[in-house]
């Protein structure tokens, strides 16, 4: 979808827009619900620009912003603030108070807004299993929370990354001989586990140093908060 907004865009010597939430709508539409992002907002935004994006939108959640109509998001935001000329989407694209707004409302409302619309079929993958599956950050999130990390890759086209702060741990590694980093994180933790990495560390220099990383509890170590600690 990505790639065709930027073919498009190129098209018609126009700015190549991409607008994101923060955070999700269903945390603010669905009450004390719990979600780790797949990428904090700095993530999103370093990924969207390296992918050729002129301007990343992104826009502060509120319960306001979610109340407005389907038919004056496409008028007053889609055509008025953003102006925009062309709209790529995939099939399952909903807007507007709840979720009123569906492609076949943007194809049909937005011709007469002077926006062109184009949907892009769900993109399909194969898993290692061979299934092949239809894309979508509910399948990456089942994937990365069942430890299957490489098949999250394929939906997403690249690693799973996660970005934290080094914090002072209990060091029990330190005292068998495996100083761990523990990396405090917003992101969603792989399932249990010991994973294969890299680690980039800001402020040393540059480069990837190979790593064996733990994620969801403390490894060995049972009845601990959820971390990932890096060595």
């Amino acid at each position: 979808m990505l790639s065709m907004g930027r073919e498009e865009a190129a098209k018609r010597n126009a700015s190549f827009t991409i607008m994101t939430f923060e955070p999700h709508p269903a945390v603010i539409l669905r009450s004390g619900m719990m979600r780790a992002p797949l990428t904090t907002l700095e993530q999103r935004l370093e990924l969207l620009g390296a992918f050729g994006a002129d301007v990343v939108i992104a826009v502060p959640t509120t319960r306001e912003f979610l109340a407005i109509q389907a038919e004056a998001f496409l008028q007053d935001v889609v055509g008025g603030v953003i102006g925009a000329r062309v709209m790529v989407e995939g099939p399952t694209f909903t807007f507007g108070r709840g979720a009123r707004g569906n492609v076949e409302m943007l194809l049909r409302e937005g011709r007469g807004l002077g926006i062109e619309a184009i949907v892009v079929p769900t993109q399909e993958v194969v898993l290692s299993d061979l299934t092949v599956v239809n894309v979508s950050s509910s399948l990456t999130r089942w994937l990365i929370e069942h430890g299957r990390v490489r098949d999250a890759a394929r939906c997403l086209g690249r690693a799973y990354s996660v970005r934290g702060e080094v914090m002072k741990g209990q060091q029990r590694g330190k005292a068998l001989g495996f100083p761990t980093a523990n990396v405090a994180i917003r992101q969603l933790s792989p399932a249990e586990g010991v994973y294969a990495g890299c680690v980039h560390v800001e402020g040393r220099g540059g480069g990837e140093t190979k790593t064996g990383t733990s994620g969801g509890k403390n490894q060995p170590f049972p009845g601990k908060r959820k971390t990932v600690e890096a060595f």
